[in-house]
């Protein structure tokens, strides 16, 4: 269980193929790894496991052909996940952590109903085998010669992809304010933080450029220092931030420039 998110807008192609280039490679070691007798993988002890030492290094007892093989698959895999920008992951917990930490940021906001919002979730009007047919084709755009062979279905699909997004991009009323002081505010435009909605299900809920730039905004006045405050504040006392954090704003930074991101 998490949260997968994914840029709006397909990354450049080179960006893609730097990408492959690596997976490719960290399958290869993957399996040169596992190639590896048994006797010499070794077995991690109660201490290992205790510190977690499992999640990226070989057991100790580990032959030393072994330990490099697993090194390098390592490695690979850490440049793998560096090499997909568009892509950032989060289970339960991480994202309910990282939205109270951007809460208290006012990164996010809450404060509102799903009643307010105009745009209701649009009504499929087609069959099982059409409905197939639809997320064949979902992520592009249809050719003419589609259009023409199904003229019926590609409009019903059409306006349910835009009724559709109307729905994923809403913004409420309690993201355009600005709090003047305790008693006053203003509505301005554009949005000034995510609606706390769009991470509170796996539904696609699409956070658009304008609510990216707002976050990074807002960041871009917040110190290691004060984000390690603000985590200690959340209970999180036993690791260091700073990393996964700016890994987070990694992926918002593109997506800003990248049609925005899904939340699913």
């Amino acid at each position: 269980m998490g949260y997968d998110m994914y840029w709006v807008d397909e990354a450049e192609p080179e960006m893609v193929a730097r990408y492959e280039e690596i997976r490719r490679q960290w399958e290869v070691s993957l399996q040169v790894r596992n190639t590896i007798p048994k006797e010499e993988q070794g077995q991690y002890t109660r201490e290992e496991f205790d510190t977690s030492i499992f999640w990226n290094s070989a057991p100790a007892n580990a032959s030393d052909r072994y330990k490099a093989a697993h090194a390098l698959q390592e490695r690979l895999y850490r440049q793998m996940y560096e090499a997909e920008p568009w892509y950032h992951r989060r289970n339960t917990s991480g994202m309910s952590l990282l939205c109270r930490v951007m809460h208290r940021l006012d990164m996010i906001r809450y404060g509102y109903s799903m009643d307010e919002c105009p745009h209701p979730w649009p009504e499929r009007t087609w069959s099982e085998e059409e409905y197939d047919n639809y997320h064949e084709w979902a992520n592009g755009e249809w050719t003419k010669e589609q259009e023409a062979e199904h003229p019926d279905q590609v409009k019903a699909w059409r306006e349910y992809r835009e009724a559709l997004s109307l729905r994923l991009t809403w913004v409420p009323e309690e993201c355009f304010k600005i709090f003047l002081n305790e008693h006053e505010e203003v509505i301005d435009e554009p949005p000034h933080a995510i609606p706390g909605h769009k991470f509170g299900s796996n539904d696609d809920w699409i956070v658009t450029p304008t609510e990216c730039s707002a976050v990074l905004a807002k960041a871009r006045k917040v110190s290691n220092d004060d984000l390690r405050l603000v985590y200690a504040a959340e209970g999180v006392a036993d690791w260091d931030p700073v990393s996964s954090w700016q890994s987070w704003l990694t992926f918002i930074e593109g997506a800003a420039s990248h049609g925005g991101f899904k939340v699913g």
